[in-house]
C-alpha cells in the first residue's frame, strides 16, 4: 500500500512538472496571439481610416474602391505566394499545380 501511494505521489509530481512546461509554452504562445491581435486591430483602424479619408478626398465610387482594394490585394498575394511561398516552406507549389492538373474534381476550369 505504501509503494503505490510513493508511486501515485511520483506521478503526480512528474504530470504536474510536464504540465507547467506546457503552461509556460502555452502562456508565451497566447501572448503573441493576443500582440497579433492587436496589431490587426490597430492596421485595421488605419486601414479604414485612409479608405474614409481618400472617400471624402475624392469623387471615387465605393464599389470600385472595393474592388481595385481586392484587386491589388489578390496581385500582391500571387506575387508573395509564387515568389517566396516555396522557400518559407507555406506552400509546395510544384506539388499544388501538380495535384491540380492530375485531378479534375479539384479544379473549377
Amino acid at each position: 500500500v505504501i509503494e503505490r501511494a510513493n508511486n501515485s505521489k511520483h506521478q503526480q509530481q512528474s504530470t504536474s512538472e510536464e504540465d507547467s512546461a506546457t503552461t509556460h509554452g502555452g502562456a508565451h504562445d497566447a501572448m503573441i496571439g493576443v500582440v497579433l491581435i492587436i496589431l490587426q486591430s490597430i492596421l485595421s483602424v488605419l486601414q479604414d481610416l485612409g479608405e474614409e479619408i481618400f472617400m471624402q478626398a475624392t469623387d471615387f465610387p465605393a464599389t470600385m474602391m472595393l474592388g481595385m482594394e481586392g484587386l491589388y490585394g489578390f496581385c500582391i498575394g500571387l506575387v508573395i505566394y509564387f515568389t517566396v511561398g516555396d522557400q518559407l516552406r507555406i506552400e509546395d507549389i510544384d506539388s499544388t499545380m501538380s495535384m491540380l492538373s492530375n485531378n479534375t474534381k479539384l479544379r473549377w476550369w
